[in-house]
């Protein structure tokens, strides 16, 4: 009876000390679980910018002549299909007259005249 209980004891000892093989003591399995990489998280779902990038234009200048440069801005997409555009200041190379064209909604900008 107590060669059965010494030999219960001992087996329930060697497994809390990790089964006696080698490499599976308790430091090197905690070392093992702390340096182990984190699982990575996907990304966030991204939804289109309703905003578009309009670049710099050059505009012939039908009433000073010569030519007018819009600079480029970024114009906001409406439900209707317009764009909304902000408020821009062109000036004419023929006179060197300035002039600013209100905000509001305009036709898509591959809708807009080119020179």
């Amino acid at each position: 009876m107590i060669r059965e209980n010494v030999l219960i004891s001992a087996l329930v000892l060697l497994a809390q000390l990790g089964g006696g093989t080698p490499g599976t003591n308790p430091a090197e399995q905690i070392e093992r679980s702390v340096t182990q990489p984190l699982p990575q998280a996907p990304p966030p779902p991204t939804a289109p910018s309703p905003d578009v990038w309009v670049p710099d234009r050059v505009i012939p200048d039908s009433v000073y002549g010569g030519t007018s440069v819009a600079p480029g801005h970024s114009e906001r997409r409406l439900p209707n299909g317009g764009y909304y555009a902000p408020p821009l200041t062109t000036c004419s190379s023929g006179s060197g007259q300035c002039s600013t064209s209100p905000a509001g909604e305009y036709p898509a900008p591959a809708l807009r005249p080119l020179p």
